[in-house]
């Protein structure tokens, strides 16, 4: 009866234990069917994680291209209005050079017109208006007496042909003084225009500076709140990392628990099998049924213990490819930070190729500018200077000249030398700082890298963890746990769009991963068919714009035929700014007819003019004149002038000689300002290669701070995914920690309940035993009656047994079958996940790579900045005190200049003066001489001038050819001979008579 009883109890523990495996399985397979869902989840949404990734860098690259096209576009019309700006100025400036220039000419004309005038009239004329009105004074009438005897006084004779040609003459001196000054008139008013053109200018172009300089300012508030910005990241990252850490040591906090009570089971377990081999030695009839008992005890026990090996081996095996991993990530670190060695020493080599570039502008600049200054010297010297100039003076002013340029020159020398030595000084400071903060940097890097690999560890400590516990206990997770009715919705979704979703996931004859394809596929077409109807809009759009800009095309076309120019485009018009040719060339169509209008305007004054002047002829009924009778009074006075001519030919050889010497003096500074234009050329060159470096280092600082910007935003968002994860898996853990435990509290006290059962059992089988041991004696008889019963059911026990067996092989074969489907299932899992993680990972140290590179960038360009202030602060002080000494030297210059020229004034003049004294005692001695040697034939009752000195001539020739014929017919009545004098061949003739 015993034996049947444990026999039962066997079964009723066998029963339990195959009750309990077939639980354990089906929660293995619940288990993994929810790490299957959960794998597959997290595949789809880190497909939709890359999706959104991929489409939110192609929006950002777009802006950017978008942006940078904005820029580029603004800073071409920048430019062209700043050079629009340069070459009306450049216009401006010649124009008013050009009209002082002219006005200075008229001036000496005028001045010239006044001495000649005052000569010639022996009157002295202060100004134009004076002469002109001399010149309107109409000449005196003279009577005329009969001639007296030679002792009284003669009457005047009339006036001679001269005076007609002195009243020409101021006839057409008057016409050009009214000239002039209509010319100069206008001159005045171009130079006014002119001016206040300039001054608009300069005020555009401080307008321009202003608003660059907000820009700028704008700017440097910016980077200054983005350091504050990455500043209070900064403390986060440190706070979450503080909360990481206290977590870290909690959880390992409990596994040291764990590990205690997991030890404390053992000893109990130990404990347990060595009282039960005391009582089979104390028992040993109750052999056969403590060692069935043991057999099976031992045999779940060997199991676990199997289990739990295999689980060991496992985690062991992980382990060491985790630190295979990190050491291969450290190598890999290492690589980097010489590769960011490389690069550093790279930057600040181009740091120092930038800063010498920057320095040898400068000196360049400021060559550029001590040239433009000598050249304003030149042109002021040479307007300032008179037409006519002593070849003495011209050269003690070269060598004045020369001197005041060699002193410009040695000061510039000293200046340059000592800017080259604070250049050398602040490279050498900023080398200096460079090398402190790139070993701040690689000490920061260090310690980054030192708490990386320290998370690391902990993450992975708290990975196996999460593993182990996810293996010991995991729940069954149904489709709508995973995946509940809510998710399927989305507010940002259409309402069609979401009912047609809802269709779907409300359909039970389809498993998730068909309902999230299909979801797909409806979402897929839903926006296919919206960018269908915007790519129709924008073609409708496009086709509207192209007919536009076709029309505009022909209108330009027709616009540039008429005014017979190029032909221009649509596109020329709005991106080479075109329009300008087409408003250049309308200008100068209403400047042509505008010129012409006032050409018309001054010739029919002059012919007014001529026809008041001289009386020529009346306007007709038309309001036209006489041409024919004015060009033949206009010949009139061209013989007349012509004698005039002859007179002045002498003074325009002189004019000439110092005009050829100012066309010398003009060559040698044309030729000198096209060699500061070429300097000037090849520095506008220079200045327009840096401004496009600066442009590119601009851009690229733009699309690192766009970087930037995409770096904190995928880190905050990768941030709050991990806060999530963590929550969700600390309340799994939690819950599955309960679950073990109340598991674990049935089972033992299940296990203590069988004990003392089975305790209380061999006591009483013990005093049995004792008590009926006289009994057995007398039922071995029995017994051997029985043993053959025994032995039928002994068979039919084994019988079952062997089936047990074999239906427990074929058990253990598919739980293996499909544990090992499982093991590989969720290793490919697991290889996936960490893959995908190492990405992560690569992806989290490329950012913080970057971010770190940027942030260096972001730091050599602000100490950049600042140098460049310094320098720019350093240069403007130097500047202006090389421009006050420049104009104190120049002010110098110019009085002294100016009082060479008064002395070359006041000394030519003198000479001028002299030299026509010279002439005129000359001529009267030469009139005194003729007048004594033609005594008969002057008129003693009128003046020694040039009319009376003519008419002795013309009486003195007229009595020479009388004379000369008379000798010639007493020669031919006398038949003398050509070498033979007159008074000869008459005495001849006489003899020969007598």
């Amino acid at each position: 009866m015993s034996l049947n009883t444990q026999i039962e109890q066997l079964h009723k523990d066998k029963n339990s234990l195959s009750s309990e495996l077939r639980d354990r399985k089906n929660e293995i397979e619940t288990l993994n069917k929810r790490l299957d869902i959960s794998q597959k989840l997290n595949e789809e949404l880190k497909q939709k994680i890359e999706s959104e990734k991929q489409a939110a860098a192609t929006l950002h690259n777009a802006d950017l291209q978008a942006s940078q096209k904005e820029l580029q576009k603004a800073k071409a019309q920048a430019k062209a209005t700043l050079d629009n700006v340069y070459s009306q100025l450049e216009e401006v400036k010649n124009s008013r050079d050009q009209s002082e220039m002219t006005i200075k000419m008229v001036n000496n004309k005028v001045e010239r017109i006044l001495e000649n005038a005052s000569h010639y009239f022996e009157t002295e004329f202060p100004s134009a208006e004076n002469l002109i009105s001399f010149l309107s004074q109409p000449p005196p009438q003279k009577s005329q007496y009969p001639q007296q005897q030679p002792n009284q006084c003669q009457p005047q004779l009339p006036p001679p042909p001269a005076v007609a040609c002195t009243e020409q003459i101021q006839a057409s001196l008057e016409k050009k003084l009214r000239h002039e000054r209509a010319r100069s008139k206008a001159l005045s008013t171009a130079k006014e225009e002119l001016e206040s053109t300039v001054e608009k200018l300069k005020r555009e172009i401080q307008e321009i500076k202003l608003q660059n300089q907000q820009e700028i300012n704008n700017l440097n508030n910016k980077t200054k709140q983005m350091i504050e910005d990455q500043a209070l990241i900064d403390a986060e990252k440190k706070h979450t990392i503080a909360k990481l850490q206290a977590k870290v040591d909690a959880l390992s906090n409990k596994l040291i628990m764990k590990r205690k009570e997991s030890n404390a089971r053992q000893a109990n377990t130990a404990q347990r099998e060595t009282k039960t081999y005391k009582q089979e030695m104390a028992h040993p009839t109750q052999t056969a049924v403590s060692t069935t008992f043991g057999i099976s005890s031992s045999s779940s026990d060997d199991k676990v213990e199997q289990r739990n090996c295999a689980a060991s081996e496992l985690l062991a095996s992980q382990n060491a490819e985790l630190q295979a991993k990190l050491c291969s990530q450290k190598q890999r670190c290492d690589e980097l930070q010489g590769q960011l060695q490389k690069s550093q020493q790279h930057c600040n080599d181009l740091d120092l190729a930038l800063s010498r570039a920057k320095n040898d502008f400068s000196a360049l600049s400021i060559v550029h500018q001590d040239t433009m200054s000598e050249l304003e010297m030149m042109r002021k010297a040479l307007h300032e200077k008179e037409s006519v100039k002593d070849r003495a003076d011209k050269k003690l002013m070269r060598r004045e000249f020369q001197a005041q340029k060699a002193l410009a020159q040695n000061l510039a020398a000293q200046v340059d030398s000592q800017k080259e030595q604070l250049n050398e000084i602040s490279l050498a400071n900023q080398q200096a700082l460079h090398t402190i903060d790139t070993q701040h940097t690689t000490i920061l890097d260090l310690k980054q890298e030192i708490a990386q690999s320290n998370d690391t560890i902990q993450k992975l400590r708290d990975e196996l963890i999460s593993t182990q516990a996810e293996l010991d206990n995991k729940q069954e997770i149904t489709p709508d746990q995973l995946i509940p009715s809510s998710a399927w919705s989305c507010s940002a979704f259409s309402s069609e769009l979401n009912t047609s979703i809802n269709m779907i996931a409300r359909n039970p004859s389809l498993q998730v991963s068909s309902k999230i394809q299909n979801v797909y596929k409806i979402i897929a077409k839903y926006y296919d068919d919206i960018i269908a109807e915007r790519d129709a809009t924008i073609e409708s759009a496009y086709n509207e714009n192209q007919k536009a800009s076709n029309a505009i095309n022909q209108f330009l076309i027709n616009l540039s035929i008429a005014l017979e120019l190029e032909p221009i485009t649509f596109n020329d018009f709005m991106v080479k700014h075109s329009e300008t040719k087409v408003i250049d060339t309308i200008k100068e169509i209403r400047t042509c007819h505008t010129d012409l209008k006032r050409k018309n305007e001054q010739l029919l004054q002059g012919i007014d003019v001529v026809n008041r002047a001289f009386n020529i002829c009346a306007l007709n009924n038309d309001g036209t004149c006489n041409i024919s009778e004015i060009e033949t009074q206009i010949n009139c006075f061209k013989c007349q002038h012509s004698t005039a001519a002859d007179q002045l030919a002498k003074r325009t050889k002189k004019y000439r000689e110092l005009a050829s010497a100012l066309k010398a003096h003009k060559k040698k500074a044309g030729t000198e300002a096209e060699d500061a234009n070429a300097l000037i050329r090849r520095l506008k060159s220079q200045v327009e290669d840096l401004q496009k470096q600066n442009e590119e280092l601009s851009q690229g600082s733009q699309k690192m701070k766009w970087e930037l910007q995409t770096a904190k935003a995928k880190l905050t968002d990768q941030q709050q995914a991990h806060e999530e994860i963590t929550e969700e898996l600390k309340e799994r853990i939690e819950t599955l920690e309960k679950d073990a435990a109340y598991e674990k509290a049935k089972a033992e006290a299940e296990y203590n309940a069988h004990i003392q059962t089975a305790t209380v059992q061999n006591v009483n089988n013990s005093d049995a035993i004792s008590q009926y041991v006289d009994q057995i004696s007398m039922l071995k008889k029995s017994l051997e009656m029985q043993k053959a019963t025994i032995k039928e059911k002994e068979g039919e026990i084994t019988r079952l047994a062997v089936g047990n067996e074999n239906i427990q092989h074929d058990d253990e074969a598919k739980y293996a079958s499909e544990r090992k489907q499982l093991v590989s299932g969720y290793e490919k899992a697991v290889a996936e996940l960490r893959a995908q993680c190492e990405a992560h990972r690569a992806d989290v140290e490329k950012m913080a790579k970057a971010l770190a590179a940027t942030e260096k960038k972001l730091k050599q360009a602000k100490e950049s900045i600042l140098q460049l202030k310094k320098d720019k602060l350093k240069s403007d002080n130097d500047f202006k005190s090389q421009q006050e000494q420049y104009e104190r030297q120049k002010k110098l210059a110019e009085t002294a200049s100016k009082v060479a020229i008064l002395n070359a004034q006041t000394d030519f003049n003198s000479k001028l003066d002299e030299e026509r004294a010279k002439i005129e005692e000359e001529r009267r001695r030469l009139y005194n001489t003729i007048a004594d040697s033609f005594k008969q034939f002057t008129v003693t009752h009128e003046t020694l001038n040039e009319k009376s000195f003519k008419q002795t001539i013309f009486k003195a020739r007229d009595e020479i050819s009388r004379l000369t014929a008379m000798d010639a017919a007493v020669r031919r009545i006398v038949n003398a001979d050509r070498y033979q004098k007159t008074d000869d061949a008459v005495a001849q003739a006489v003899l020969k008579i007598a």
